[in-house]
């Protein structure tokens, strides 16, 4: 070889590598940039700019984007419900999922909307046969206002759909059946839904809900929001649909291993949730239990938080561990019966036996709505009852002596704090990890 030909040669071995260096440095600022583009501060950002979100907001937006992200996972299924005021920016946020490939919006629903009694007609449940996708309801009020059978239809169809399966038959002899269906639901709602989940708890409860807490003193800045982006409406969905899309893409699920501190916390939360929404057949008139009160077995609950919890901690490389903690407490505080948990917030901070004028006084709550819960409570064994005779009415003579007035038997309550088998009908706590944590 020559010296000329071997210094070309080196030359372009030196161009080349060059070249490449370049190509590769290029290659990483790009990834670089899109790792800051697809960042969880970048969201905040994009949604503040156009919404007006303050830092207390920004847990709802965690929630919204982990349930987007779990879908990626096989298995159980997250159905999250944003509840909210109107106005409250739920839907302008999730609407940015809709970027994704595998959403499907649903503005109207019906008995007919996941499968029709006409054969050939298009029905939803045939788009989700087979497949893995995420139903966003921008507003699912709208089920409120339905009769009562048509209501008691969905609410069975949904609890088909959530374990995978579209089943109806009709009388004319049409047969749909959709399987496979792996489905995350995300559902934008005001607190009407609530009394509509506890109605048909009974029949096993899919849903988790997250309330907003809409604080009325942000009132004023976000009016001064809205007022701005009125002329912007299309560019800021399209801002937030872009960093929202890019943002659940690029993400996936924590695959950190679930210490046993974390274990115990997840699971005691599940419990906890189980006895808030535990329902039971109460007599109208007396307020009495008719039937004994069977709270679900948490294991749905604990699938579910689990799955939750690693979708948070995978939101960004550092998520915070104590928010996702505080998140999934909110998650639990938000879909639990409301009445119940004031009541045992004041069991709970109470130093003695309460009875019931006492409760009522305190929470501003009828005596029907007090004394059911109570019993709910007294009969799962999280709340003790003691029965003492009272005088009441009467006087008092000269001595101090009472006289008059007559006997009465009076229930007492007090929070139940025995532990046997932590494995046990859940009960609550005074040390380790306290079931019942309140904050309302």
């Amino acid at each position: 070889m020559t010296d000329d030909l071997k210094e070309s040669m080196e030359n372009f071995v030196e161009k080349e590598t060059t070249k490449q260096k370049e190509i590769f440095k290029k290659a990483i600022e790009q990834e670089k940039d899109k790792i800051k583009q697809c960042s969880l501060e970048n969201v905040y950002k994009t949604v503040e700019k156009w919404l007006g979100i303050k830092i207390k907001d920004r847990n709802r937006i965690d929630v919204i984007l982990a349930t987007a992200i779990s879908n990626k996972l096989a298995g159980t299924p997250i159905w999250m419900f944003i509840c909210g005021n109107s106005g409250d920016w739920k839907s302008a946020f999730t609407l940015g999922l809709t970027g994704l490939n595998n959403i499907i919006k649903v503005d109207q629903l019906t008995a007919n909307t996941l499968a029709s009694g006409q054969k050939d007609a298009h029905d939803l449940g045939r788009e989700l046969s087979g497949q893995s996708k995420i139903l966003l309801f921008p507003d699912l009020a709208c089920l409120t206002s339905m009769n009562t059978d048509e209501k008691n239809i969905i609410w069975g169809q949904f609890r088909n759909l959530y374990d995978g399966f579209i089943n109806k038959r009709t009388g004319s002899g049409t047969n749909k059946a959709y399987e496979g269906c792996h489905v995350t639901m995300i559902a934008c709602t005001t607190q009407t839904i609530r009394d509509e989940i506890l109605i048909h708890a009974q029949l096993g409860t899919r849903e988790l809900m997250y309330d907003t807490n809409t604080d009325v003193i942000d009132n004023d800045f976000k009016m001064d929001m809205a007022i701005y982006n009125e002329q912007y409406e299309q560019q800021m969905k399209d801002e937030i649909q872009e960093v929202v899309t890019n943002f659940v893409l690029y993400h996936k699920p924590s695959e950190a291993i679930l210490t046993d501190d974390t274990k115990i916390f997840l699971k005691s939360e599940a419990q906890r949730l189980a006895i808030l929404r535990a329902s039971a057949m109460v007599d109208r008139q007396y307020k009495e239990l008719i039937n004994p009160v069977y709270p679900e077995v948490p294991t749905r609950l604990v699938k579910q938080f689990k799955r939750l919890y690693t979708c948070l901690m995978g939101l960004e490389e550092n998520y915070p561990e104590e928010k996702a903690r505080q998140i999934i407490t909110h998650i639990v505080n938000s879909s639990g019966n409301k009445v119940r948990q004031i009541i045992l917030d004041n069991l709970v901070k109470a130093k003695e036996p309460r009875k019931i004028p006492d409760i009522m006084l305190d929470t501003k709550l009828g005596r029907g709505a007090v004394k059911t819960q109570l019993e709910i409570c007294w009969n799962i064994g999280i709340v003790k009852k003691e029965v003492r005779e009272e005088q009441i009415g009467g006087y008092c003579d000269y001595n101090g002596e009472r006289r008059g007035g007559r006997f009465e038997e009076v229930a007492y309550y007090s929070i139940s704090y025995e532990v046997d088998n932590p494995h046990s009908t859940p009960t609550y706590q005074k040390s380790n990890i306290i079931i019942y944590k309140g904050g309302m």
